[in-house]
């Protein structure tokens, strides 16, 4: 545990909790982020815990007393909350635009320095661990996550198809349900998480957490909600000077995972191949050679 580390990271972090402990514990993990804006009375009126204990148990979490935990929980929360409009007024959007021809050298500069950062934070067991999951092709592979994230996970998708066998993309509220069915303990979640914290997202991990089933978490955020139901995680860096963050390190980063299911499934990939071409020939879909 470091001083770094945002709450949700830090709570897991804790050995022995004590009953009061465990009812803070779990208070902190269902309240955040409104958690950032409660006093020490209210905690204490909620949990039933003495605002005593409270302290004690703040402290074990790494801060300095009540005061300092409330601080860097606000901090955090407004750091992992903001909307595009809110960094509207930061944005050098209109000054970059300004200059057509440093646009693309900025946007570049700015990927290369996000995929860099993402390179230098990257954890080499976690990555390892995912990769060992989503390449099981005896485990379901259910995909989830919205907006931006969910074209990127779109486009895993299609490329995991080449990889591997049952594969599951989850697509709008109103079938999550039907494609969920067949979900089993053995099963795979892994959800692509960009800025926002879906409540549908959530939702389907809590249900694949219960269900026993293991749960990955790809996320430009480490002070992140979905954690709480991820047994597994990787974080990529998302540094913007627009509008809208790079989304390059996380599409990398997807790319490698689909690279790395083919070194570990090259039979069963070249199995595959072979079949797909054959029905791309069947269905005339792509103009071909001939000869």
């Amino acid at each position: 545990m470091t001083a770094s580390d945002p709450l949700l990271a830090r709570l897991p972090a804790v050995d022995k909790l004590s009953g009061h402990e465990r009812t803070l514990a779990d208070y902190f993990e269902n309240s955040y982020p409104h958690i950032a804006f409660s006093n020490l009375e209210d905690i204490s009126t909620a949990t039933g815990v003495s605002k005593a204990t409270v302290t004690r148990f703040v402290r074990r979490l790494g801060y300095g007393d009540f005061r300092a935990f409330s601080r860097a929980v606000k901090e955090e929360v407004a750091q992992n909350f903001d909307l595009p409009v809110e960094r509207s007024a930061q944005s050098k959007e209109q000054e970059i635009g300004a200059h057509p021809g440093e646009l693309l050298r900025q946007h570049l500069v700015l990927g290369q320095r996000n995929l860099q950062r993402t390179l230098d934070q990257v954890d080499d067991e976690s990555f390892a661990a995912v990769l060992r999951l989503i390449s099981d092709p005896e485990r379901r592979l259910f995909l989830m996550s919205v907006a931006t994230g969910r074209m990127l996970l779109g486009y895993f998708y299609l490329l995991a198809k080449y990889r591997r066998p049952n594969v599951c993309l989850l697509e709008g509220t109103d079938r999550i349900a039907h494609d969920v069915l067949d979900a089993e303990p053995s099963s795979v979640l892994l959800v692509t998480n960009f800025d926002r914290f879906p409540t549908s997202v959530l939702a389907v991990m809590k249900h694949f957490h219960e269900l026993g089933a293991e749960t990955i978490l790809l996320s430009n955020r480490r002070s992140n909600p979905l954690l709480r139901y991820a047994r597994h995680s990787l974080f990529v860096h998302s540094e913007a000077e627009t509008i809208f963050k790079s989304r390059c390190a996380m599409l990398v980063t997807l790319e490698a995972l689909v690279s790395g299911m083919g070194v570990r499934l090259r039979e069963e990939n070249a199995n595959r191949l072979g079949a797909m071409e054959g029905l791309f020939r069947e269905f005339d879909i792509y103009l071909r050679k001939r000869g």
